[in-house]
């Protein structure tokens, strides 16, 4: 048996998509994608792959759902990006957090932001002053990656915040990765020791944020993020 699924797919943002299609040994199916503006809706930020199901035989439905599977660089100046003192992002996938400067906030503020009882930081290092940080809230499955490194002056520190608990950065430059294992907020930021007078800076680069595939209905949801779906299905037989 034969069967061919026309996808038309409209809205502006992202450039790239690939996919893959899973069939069983006696199915084959083709896709045909076509966009207004070769691109994909900006609904779904980083789209880099779908993934189309058929049926396993005759009386399924052709195609059941999309899998979608979202790769981008993260845009720290985003909404979606929590920040709290000195922190600014130069350019996607690049953020600079700094310690010893006006903008930076209390101790108490950041560990308020942070979600930690008061002095956790302090177990760290003490006494800790002023500081910067920047948080996101990720799924169970979606993982980070990004290079990293550390200008320190005298005690100060970079960390980040996983799994609820505060891991030191250190060895810099280096290199984070984490998959998460539950729904939480990630954070990452920088502490002043003992003063508030010498600048560390902490430089984030090369970031890659992958989320974890979302099913989408293929009758219904997909019109919801904004592209239509056009599905055609023939049969033939075998020669």
């Amino acid at each position: 048996m034969f069967c061919s699924i026309k996808q038309a797919l409209y809205a502006a943002s992202i450039s790239l998509i690939s996919f893959s299609i899973t069939t069983t040994p006696t199915w084959g199916a083709v896709i045909d994608f076509r966009s207004t503006e070769e691109k994909i809706s900006d609904t779904i930020p980083g789209l880099d792959q779908v993934t189309v199901t058929t049926g396993t035989n005759p009386t399924q439905n052709v195609a059941s759902s999309l899998n979608v599977q979202t790769s981008s660089v993260p845009n720290f100046s985003g909404s979606d990006w929590q920040r709290t003192g000195d922190v600014t992002a130069p350019a996607l996938g690049q953020v600079r957090l700094n310690t010893g400067t006006t903008s930076t906030v209390f101790i108490d503020d950041l560990e308020t932001f942070l979600n930690v009882t008061p002095g956790t930081l302090n177990t760290v290092a003490s006494p800790t002053t002023f500081g910067s940080a920047i948080g996101y809230n990720v799924k169970a499955g979606d993982s980070i990656r990004f290079d990293w490194n550390f200008t320190n002056i005298g005690n100060d520190f970079a960390f980040v915040k996983v799994d609820g608990a505060i891991q030191q950065l250190s060895g810099t430059p280096s290199t984070y990765t984490k998959t998460f294992n539950s729904d939480q907020t990630f954070y990452i930021g920088v502490v002043d020791v003992t003063d508030s007078i010498n600048s560390s800076q902490l430089n984030v680069t090369n970031a890659d944020y992958d989320a974890v595939p979302e099913p989408i209905t293929i009758l219904g949801s997909l019109g919801a993020c904004g592209f239509g779906v056009v599905m055609h299905r023939r049969f033939r037989k075998k020669a």
